[in-house]
């Protein structure tokens, strides 16, 4: 009868949730975060103020620990990847539900380049340039560029390319009278500005 008590008393133990009997995290709610630039290592992340977690590069990041069904997160991020300017928690910080479990997310800003090069024989107006969706008209004259666009008064610079990014640039509109050929136009970005682009027209 002693050994019937004792296991009895264990089990009861158990039911109430004492840390001691092991797997006292009743949570059953995993939280998943959205990650946004996140392509190299450097970025941590804690949730509910618990342990800081090493974040791999990726599209998703994952917490090991779980939260009750009527929980709550409150997600902080420390350090950044090094080709970023800053990452930012969205919607980190809610109930849990259904929906707000979706939202959670970390946007880090990319560190972009200058990509550009030489240009020579241009003598006509209306050379347009292309990367990707980034276009910049050359004017005349010209013999040196980047693809840089700043239209000033708070619009969003384009042009500007991140660290390991692909690129290929190409002729979108010839100048008038003129053909113009791309040399070295494709290629991997650099942690630094991008110079060896070579147009000549004829």
């Amino acid at each position: 009868m002693k050994h019937f008590f004792s296991r009895t008393g264990v089990a009861l133990a158990c039911a109430l949730g004492l840390a001691s009997c092991g797997g006292g995290d009743n949570g059953q709610l995993q939280i998943s975060v959205t990650l946004v630039n996140v392509t190299k290592p450097g970025l941590k992340l804690q949730n509910n103020g618990g342990n800081f977690y090493d974040v791999p590069p990726g599209a998703v990041y994952s917490f090991p620990d779980l939260i009750p069904i009527d929980g709550s997160f409150d997600i902080v991020a420390q350090g950044q990847p090094p080709n970023t300017t800053k990452c930012e928690v969205v919607n980190g910080k809610k109930k849990a539900t259904n929906i707000s479990l979706q939202t959670i997310r970390v946007e880090c800003t990319l560190i972009t380049y200058h990509l550009g090069g030489t240009i020579s024989g241009l003598t006509g107006d209306g050379l347009v340039l292309v990367n990707g969706t980034d276009k910049k008209t050359i004017p005349a004259g010209t013999t040196s560029f980047n693809l840089t666009v700043d239209p000033g008064n708070g619009g969003a610079v384009t042009g500007k390319v991140p660290e390991d990014a692909p690129y290929g640039v190409l002729i979108f509109n010839q100048p008038a009278g003129q053909t113009c050929t791309v040399a070295n136009g494709t290629g991997k970005m650099p942690a630094a500005d991008n110079a060896t682009i070579n147009i000549t027209c004829v």
